[in-house]
């Protein structure tokens, strides 16, 4: 360093020079009026090597002398509410550069520090009134205390300095000596100073780890990028929210945090499914990136070990190779089953929300049956019988540039929100539709509907030409042709609400909506006009073809008459139902039994050794069995056939359970009375109708899970999701 920038740096003070693996500038300052005593003002600047290499003490264009630093932290023996909003100056290693100035996170002015916290307090008063007056509500000032009472016996460890992570900053100070930060790079160590010196008011110490697991529980739960937290806004918030604290770097997140929570979630889910009992559902759902690359993701369904716990635990989520045939899938299903620890020959069916021909292809060769999913199959009926159909393309195409016009034109956005409130129309939605999410184009119909008088003169308001005008006004054929959209998609939507509302979606309740949907709904009434016969003709066949073969049908009808709530539904009364209780029921019933051994469980009959030994000892005969025991005849070995009968009679006979019930409870409470049965109808149990967990059925969640996913980097991609979905967060930040 140049020996005239020493001197105009330090004046009049030593300088000392220490070796060693990095060498550090140390300011000792002569405090006037104390002789031959000397303040350390820890002024240290610690650079690697050389001193060629301090190059954090520079001159500006103006003169003056500027300290770079990166990261402002505080010391946490300084307790103060009020260094909520200050900071000193430090490197990114966390080691202050000079404690002469301390720097507002708020505005970024620098003041001068003088050892209490008066300056800091006038700082808020004059420039932040209202962070003064929060800051005060929540930590009121104290009434001193006698010394004594606050003297804490503490043992200091003085080896080393530690500091807290106040905040980052990017604004150059102006002053006789400038700090200049230089770009903002979070150090992944949470670092505390401890001083000699106590204030009275206290500041609560936070943990850098529950900092950084709560930022890392805001990316997984929200499906955020890793590197919003170096977003400005972001660091900012933080910063003003709580303060001091840290926050991790984008590498931290990806490179440290996310792969251990997933190392440890990964192995839960494994315990899990290596403690299951019975049998699995597989599910497979197909998405695609903002790049245009399809994905797939999978999933686990299961009972756990309480039999009425139902589990649904996602796997992984992979990339399809435009070229990958049906080898290259067995082949991977093969790897995620010995990964994941999952016997494949107790997989019962796969719910498909895939299109990937040799995919499915590979899951049949397993003997998989493949369920379409009902939410998939909703989505590509709407979709593709309706919304893309020629006839209904060019009307909605037009009612979204109608909407698009008007909400860009202040003046029509004025008039809408007046004529809304007129027509009390203001609580239905009119915002723009995600087509990928067939009800969010649904309740975008549904909201210009309600507005079938207002929009005309919205758009009025705008300065469109007549023959512009004309062309986005719709005309009463068009109206007529959204009302009966409407009117025959609205079971659909009640649909959706109702698998939205379920708990547990299982399968079962694929047969008995598919009915009352074709049966019912989208029967076509002498009232309705040609294009709304034609769309109900038309989504009936569909959904009729979606779920007519023979596998599917079979699985679904004894899933179906196995659920205690839909006894009484007329779906289930007519002669199928029974001929499916009596013989497929019963058939799979006895096939069970057979292979437990066991006919009459639960009745302590004595069971032969499994390996066809006899008995060691045979047991004394009691004065009762040896004087009546030739008169009296046992009848418990009942056989296979007769104990099946009496089970589906046992259930046959049960009062149906409410339709709002769950059938896995009503399985565990009244299954001893057919344990046989009950054993049965977990192997179907373990199935949801959907692809899609219940919680991200409703439109909002949907559309907003769907945007974010298709936003993920490829890199994080499958832990990402994986931690979405089975990541629990602990009430309390514990």
């Amino acid at each position: 360093m140049d020996k005239s920038l020493k001197e105009s740096i330090l004046g009049t003070s030593s300088v000392q020079y220490k070796s060693g693996p990095s060498t550090s500038l140390v300011h000792q300052h002569q405090t006037p009026g104390h002789g031959k005593k000397t303040k350390q003002l820890l002024t240290k600047i610690t650079h690697p090597n050389s001193i060629a290499q301090a190059t954090l003490l520079s001159k500006t264009n103006d003169g003056t002398i500027g300290f770079t630093y990166k990261k402002l932290v505080v010391p946490s023996s300084m307790r103060s509410a009020y260094w909520k909003y200050f900071g000193f100056p430090a490197t990114d290693d966390g080691l202050i550069l000079s404690k002469l100035k301390i720097i507002c996170i708020l505005c970024k002015t620098q003041i001068s520090y003088n050892r209490n916290t008066s300056n800091l307090r006038m700082h808020l008063q004059n420039k932040h009134k209202d962070e003064l007056v929060q800051l005060e509500i929540e930590c009121p000032p104290k009434v001193l205390k006698p010394k004594s009472m606050l003297q804490v016996p503490q043992k200091k460890n003085k080896s080393s300095e530690h500091y807290i992570y106040a905040a980052d900053v990017d604004n150059p100070m102006g002053n006789d000596i400038q700090f200049l930060a230089n770009g903002v790079n979070v150090s992944n160590e949470f670092e505390h100073f401890d001083e000699g010196h106590d204030e009275v008011s206290e500041l609560i110490r936070l943990n850098s780890t529950n900092i950084s697991d709560a930022i890392a529980d805001f990316v997984i739960m929200d499906l955020q990028q890793p590197d919003v937290v170096e977003g400005k806004g972001f660091q900012r918030l933080i910063a003003t929210l709580q303060s001091p604290c840290e926050i991790p770097s984008k590498a931290k997140i990806v490179q440290d945090i996310i792969p251990k929570m997933f190392d440890t979630y990964k192995q839960n889910v494994i315990t899990s499914i290596e403690n299951c009992p019975g049998h699995f559902g597989l599910s497979l759902e197909q998405w695609h990136s903002l790049n245009g690359e399809t994905f797939v993701t999978f999933a686990i369904h299961f009972l756990t070990s309480d039999e009425d716990a139902y589990a649904l635990k996602t796997l992984t989520s992979i990339p399809s190779p435009p070229h990958a045939d049906s080898t290259f899938w067995t082949n991977t299903l093969n790897a995620i089953c010995k990964e994941w620890k999952i016997p494949i020959e107790r997989i019962i069916a796969c719910i498909s929300a895939v299109k990937i021909g040799p995919l499915l292809v590979a899951i049949q060769q397993k003997n998989i049956i493949i369920i379409p999913c009902l939410v998939a199959t909703l989505q590509d009926i709407c979709t593709s019988c309706c919304f893309l159909s020629p006839e209904v393309y060019p009307t909605i195409s037009k009612c979204r540039k109608l909407i698009s016009t008007i909400y860009k034109n202040p003046s029509c956005v004025v008039t809408l929100k007046i004529e809304e409130q007129l027509s009390h129309v203001e609580d239905t939605s009119c915002s723009a539709d995600y087509p990928p999410v067939w009800i969010s184009t649904y309740a975008f119909l549904e909201g210009c509907l309600a507005r079938k008088y207002v929009l005309p003169v919205a758009l009025e308001a705008s300065d469109l030409s007549p023959p512009e005008k004309e062309c986005l006004t719709l005309n009463e054929a068009e109206w007529a042709m959204i009302e009966d959209i409407i009117n025959v998609l609205d079971p659909f939507k009640i649909t959706m609400m109702t698998l939205s509302e379920e708990k547990t979606p299982l399968i079962s309740l694929i047969r008995p909506l598919l009915w009352q949907l074709v049966s019912s709904h989208l029967k076509v009434k002498d009232t309705d006009s040609n294009f709304a016969r034609r769309l109900k003709v038309t989504l009936s066949e569909s959904l009729e073809r979606s779920y007519d073969e023979e596998t599917v049908r079979s699985l679904l009808l004894v899933a179906t008459a196995l659920d205690p709530r839909f006894k009484l539904l007329p779906c289930c009364t007519d002669d199928g139902y029974f001929t499916v209780l009596e013989e497929r029921v019963k058939g799979l019933l006895i096939n069970l039994i057979r292979q437990e051994g066991v006919v009459n469980p639960g009745k302590g009959e004595p069971n032969q050794p499994s390996d066809g030994s006899q008995p060691s000892k045979k047991s004394r005969l009691s004065g009762m069995e040896f004087l009546l025991g030739g008169a009296h005849t046992l009848k418990s070995d009942i056989g296979i056939e007769e104990r099946a009968n009496h089970e589906v009679f046992q259930f046959q006979s049960e009062s149906t359970a409410p339709l709002d019930d769950c059938p896995l409870q009503w399985w565990k409470k009244q299954g001893s009375r057919c344990p046989n049965l009950a054993k049965l109808v977990r192997k179907y149990n373990c199935l949801p109708a959907s692809a899609t967990p219940s919680c991200r059925i409703p439109t909002d969640t949907q559309v907003s899970f769907q945007i974010k996913r298709m936003s993920l980097s490829p890199d994080i991609v499958d832990k990402l999701l994986f931690l979405n979905s089975n990541h629990t967060i602990k009430d309390g930040g514990d």
